[in-house]
């Protein structure tokens, strides 16, 4: 008998080392990524978020990274757009969340998803992961996890910043100098916008497009409006008229703004910037 002992206790041994997988253990999430912020819970952290996208986002949003160029990516049906990991972070805006430029710059450089056109740089992009209209409750994990996962490649140099996005930003400067003037000083919620060079401006009246190439721009002082003009011909989409379009800058009092003329000259700069980046 004693012969057999030492081989009972070893098939013993054996066989609790085969049970312990199946044996009763603290419940496992299946689905959340664990804390730790190192490099290998990327595809974790990655998949536990694009999962919660799928199921609750209803733009076909998704988010990537590309550890070549040191970004982070994220994709819905409108736009792509890209930052560098250090750049940004997530946060949540009421029931949506976002990605945000940590120095409110436009560090956001994005593109239309369907033609690839480049659009202007942003600072910041929400989207919902939302059900009934309310953010699901995996929204804030979802929040706290792509911070760690940024977290873990902050010592990611950046890469040369190509000479186009230098353009973009240029351009973007205008924009912000353009908008601002029409949001104090229009009354149609009138936003300019370039897509590759089209120049788009979309208000509560129309929604009109241009080659940026094919316009000029003048200041009409009587009327105390902003005239976009056909250089030659008919080369507006969406507008009644074809050839050239008017949009007033007045103060409250009916009097044209104090800052026309910088708008025009940002117009100008604008037209340049685009086609020579």
């Amino acid at each position: 008998m004693r012969s057999y002992l030492p081989f009972l206790f070893l098939f013993t041994f054996l066989s609790t080392i085969a049970q312990q997988p199946g044996m009763p253990n603290a419940p496992v999430q299946q689905n959340v990524p664990s804390n730790t912020n190192d490099k290998s819970s990327t595809g974790e952290t990655l998949r536990f978020v694009n999962d919660l996208l799928n199921r609750y986002n209803k733009y076909d949003s998704s988010i990537r990274i590309d550890q070549i160029t040191g970004e982070i990516i994220f994709t819905d049906r409108f736009s792509e757009l890209r930052a560098y990991f250090s750049d940004v972070e997530f946060r949540r805006d009421l029931e949506n969340m976002g990605i945000y430029c940590k120095d409110a710059s436009n560090c956001l450089r994005s593109r239309d998803t369907s033609s690839g056109d480049p659009e202007s740089p942003r600072k910041k992009y929400t989207f919902g992961i939302k059900e009934n209209g309310l953010a699901v409750p995996d929204t804030d994990i979802a929040i706290q996890r792509l911070n760690q996962m940024l977290n873990s490649f902050s010592g990611t140099p950046k890469p040369m910043i190509p000479i186009n996005n230098v353009s973009m930003g240029a351009v973007n400067d205008q924009l912000d100098i353009i908008n601002t003037a029409f949001r104090n000083y229009n009354n149609y919620d009138t936003v300019f916008s370039v897509k590759g060079n089209t120049l788009h401006w979309d208000s509560r009246v129309a929604n009109v497009s241009a080659e940026i190439s094919d316009l000029t721009f003048y200041i009409d002082y009587e009327s105390r409006w902003i005239v976009m003009q056909c250089i030659s011909g008919e080369c507006l989409e969406g507008s009644i008229s074809k050839d050239s379009y008017s949009m007033g800058l007045q103060t409250s009092n009916g009097d044209i703004a104090p800052n026309i003329e910088e708008v025009l000259q940002a117009f100008n700069t604008l037209r340049k910037e685009v086609l020579t980046r």
